[in-house]
């Protein structure tokens, strides 16, 4: 009870760092890609990270203890924006000019930047868990590089790789489904967590869950959307406005799939945005070879931009014990789930007489349920 009452509140960055490096059983490694020098000093993050790997692949061999939990943070300093506060010399213009050198672009300097990160990874092979939350993208190779026995991720999608340019258009490019298929082979995962994605992953997310094989499946899944979902539907609730679950009408239209063949969004007629797919949960079932009476292995799911209805609850997410909704989901029609596995009493003595099986939690209001999907609280 004590692990899922440390997950009601968000993340947050400097908490769990602090705590892993207070831990002094850790070997915990951060490389944070920010110079925090005064203007007119700064130093690149490209040159932190090759700095630092470096110096990491020199010393390896000399560490205490292996390096289990690897942290990158920081904001990223780009060559052009260091060189740009840097006062050069007329002589140092000269050089530069004479030599033909162009800063190189931001795209290039993240793929070198991720390629030595994935090297240093590599001289890990006791590595348990990554947190990424960072002004540097992350890139596929350095998940492909990941040992197969990670038992925390932690990953802020946020930041672009580069601009594409579309016909007349251009558009910023972020990390995509299939630059994220190496999650797929990490089986022991514990505690996934994917904050501010651009794009729907749910296809690779649960398959991954699907695939997990730790001991009484993944624990904790956070998933947290860049944007929150536009609808067009009144009657759903803002996260901020649900004061308790209502009750869909079996022949309300709002008891249907509201998704695109499950790609994880909501459907045009409904709005835009992120739609927790039911669809996209049984074709990640079956591509994982799963056996279909068993829901998908996950006690703690965390949503943040999501649209949530009753679907997933029938069935797939029937085992949750915990569901938290951030401020920019909605809520269009979610229910309790009603598990076909002996319930407990997850949320102690104190919590419905004993009776709360399930605890739902949204900004205003929180609701204990039972094992049928009962409220009891």
């Amino acid at each position: 009870m004590t692990e899922l009452k440390a997950n009601l509140s968000s993340y947050d960055l400097e908490t769990a760092l602090n705590a892993d490096l207070a831990d002094k059983r850790n070997g915990c490694f951060v490389l944070d890609v920010h110079d925090g020098a005064n203007v007119g000093e700064r130093v690149t993050s490209l040159k932190i990270v090759l700095e630092t790997v470096d110096d990491y692949l020199l010393n390896c061999h000399d560490l205490l203890a292996p390096i289990t939990k690897l942290y990158i943070v920081g904001i990223w300093t780009p060559e052009i924006l260091a060189t740009a506060d840097k006062p050069s010399t007329e002589d140092e213009d000269e050089d530069a000019s004479d030599a033909g050198q162009e800063p190189a672009s931001e795209e290039q300097e993240y793929r070198l930047a991720a390629a030595q990160i994935a090297k240093l990874i590599e001289q890990m092979p006791a590595l348990k868990e990554l947190t990424w939350i960072s002004g540097l993208p992350l890139l596929a190779c350095v998940l492909e590089k990941l040992p197969k026995s990670m038992t925390k991720i932690i990953l802020n999608l946020g930041q672009g790789i580069c601009v594409q340019q579309d016909t007349e258009y251009s558009h910023m490019a972020y990390i995509t489904p299939t630059d994220m298929k190496p999650l797929l082979e990490q089986t022991e995962l514990k505690e996934l967590r994917l904050f501010s994605m651009q794009v729907s992953l749910q296809c690779v997310v649960w398959e991954t869950v699907f695939r997990n094989k730790a001991e009484g499946g993944m624990f904790l899944l956070d998933l947290g959307m860049a944007t929150a979902p536009l609808v067009r539907k009144n009657h759903w609730l803002l996260a901020q406005d649900v004061v308790g679950l209502k009750v869909v009408n079996e022949d309300s239209k709002d008891k249907g799939y509201k998704g695109v063949d499950g790609k994880g969004i909501l459907h045009y007629s409904f709005g835009t945005g992120e739609y927790l797919d039911d669809f996209c949960m049984r074709k990640a079932r079956i591509a994982s070879g799963s056996d279909d009476v068993k829901p998908l292995p996950l006690k703690c799911l965390k949503l943040d931009g999501f649209v949530i209805d009753n679907l997933p609850f029938d069935h797939e997410l029937s085992s949750l014990v915990l569901l938290t909704c951030g401020d920019d989901c909605i809520d269009a029609g979610l229910r309790a789930p009603k598990t076909t596995e002996v319930a407990h009493s997850n949320w102690g003595e104190a919590a419905a007489n004993g009776l709360a099986h399930c605890r739902i939690q949204f900004p205003r209001w929180t609701g204990f349920f039972d094992g049928e999907g009962n409220v009891v609280a």
